[in-house]
């Protein structure tokens, strides 16, 4: 009888380990690399991981390891019993904690490949920062971006890029925000006149067609930002894991900043 060859869907628990090391980074202990954050829980459909940060007593991070994880169910909407009991242990001993979830997507080679259905409505064209001239377009700085920082994302300092724009004005714009030899992360930005039109789906595709290399490409949103898993549905990104963060209030949304490398 033939081997069945046929590809089932990726394991998550090493793309998940893959995102937690580009977006925050770990020690020599495994534990997080990042002060802003004092655990994070990662629930993916293969079973789940907890890394307690390394500015946490050893003594509470035994504690925390030692929380019952969920056993591999599919990871949903609302916070498992494990990231609540972290929770109270951390306040116990650290003070106020912050909670928040990231649902993780994997941008898979297909969405590379097919791209994202063409837009509707208003007229544009998509260019990646590798397209000839792309660099050199003459458009408008969006104003959540700084002229220096502009420049240089134009340039491709920060990595590679994928915008949609019409008579100079950016519709919508995908980014490289982190990065790191395990994968990188999509950032992605719409102008408010150009939503619902499909722009952020072809810009996301474009960015993630544009990748030198064939690291892990990692698309997160969050549960109340409704645009943003409009794209990931969109484009049929698979959802890899949710991110449960315990953090210091008000820092929840940091991650490493690391310069770009091809």
């Amino acid at each position: 009888m033939d081997a069945d060859t046929t590809a089932g869907p990726p394991d998550p628990r090493p793309l998940v380990r893959a995102q937690v090391e580009t977006l925050w980074g770990t020690d020599a202990r495994g534990r997080l690399g990042h002060p802003a954050h004092h655990a994070v829980l990662a629930v993916p459909g293969g079973g789940a991981r907890l890394w307690a940060g390394g500015h946490i007593p050893d003594g509470l991070a035994a504690r925390l390891a030692a929380v019952p994880l969920p056993d591999g169910a599919e990871p949903g909407e609302e916070p498992p019993d494990a990231v609540l009991r972290c929770r109270e242990l951390l306040e116990r001993e650290l003070g106020a904690v912050e909670l928040s979830c990231v649902p993780s997507h994997l941008v898979p080679a297909g969405v590379r490949a097919a791209g994202a259905a063409a837009p509707g409505g208003e007229a544009g064209q998509v260019v990646r920062y590798d397209d000839p001239g792309a660099g050199r377009l003459p458009l408008v700085r969006p104003e959540v971006w700084e002229p220096d920082e502009w420049r240089a994302l134009l340039a491709g300092e920060l990595g590679p890029w994928a915008l949609a724009h019409h008579g100079g004005r950016v519709l919508a714009l995908c980014f490289t925000p982190v990065a790191s030899p395990y994968g990188a992360e999509a950032g992605v930005w719409t102008h408010p006149d150009a939503r619902r039109r499909g722009w952020a789906s072809a810009v996301t595709a474009a960015w993630a067609s544009a990748f030198p290399d064939d690291r892990p490409l990692f698309y997160s949103t969050t549960r109340d930002n409704r645009s943003s898993r409009h794209v990931a549905a969109r484009l049929g990104l698979p959802l890899l894991a949710r991110l449960w963060k315990l953090s210091r209030p008000g820092r929840s949304g940091e991650h490493r900043e690391r310069p770009w490398q091809a």
